[in-house]
């Protein structure tokens, strides 16, 4: 087992695949980031909130690491309206160290079948057992 310092600092890679709850809330923190590799990258496909808030647009512009690929942002609208005033968008738009995709990482066919057949046995199971088999994310 490694601790995230270690894993910061050793890692030329870091990839986040957590769900958002009150123990992952700003997960990565400035400290991580700033140990880093220089030549490393970060990937967040999970949930913006797992990184505080500016660090990451911090960490580029200082060269702690490399470059970056999100497909969340803080503060997400449905409409899109909070693009024109997003940090990180402003960002990728005059650097070429970061990469921002929409937000579309589970609206693939095949994840939404998975979600599908997911949803369907936890509606079996309920109806078998009187019982969720998962707990409920406030």
């Amino acid at each position: 087992k490694v601790g995230m310092e270690e894993l910061f600092k050793s890692s030329d890679i870091i990839s986040l695949h957590v769900l958002l709850t009150d123990d992952t809330y700003n997960l990565v923190k400035e400290k991580h980031l700033k140990s880093t590799k220089p030549s490393a990258y970060l990937i967040n496909t999970a949930r913006a909130e797992l990184i505080e808030k500016g660090v990451l647009e911090k960490a580029l512009k200082q060269k702690w690491i490399a470059g970056a690929a999100v497909d969340v942002l803080w503060d997400e609208k449905g409409d899109g309206s909070h693009l024109k005033k997003d940090p990180l968008v402003n960002y990728a738009r005059k650097n070429k160290n970061l990469i921002i995709m929409p937000h579309v990482g589970g609206a693939t066919f095949e994840a939404m079948h998975i979600t599908e057949e997911y949803m369907a046995n936890l509606v079996k199971n309920y109806i078998k057992n009187k019982k969720l088999s998962t707990k409920l994310i406030r």
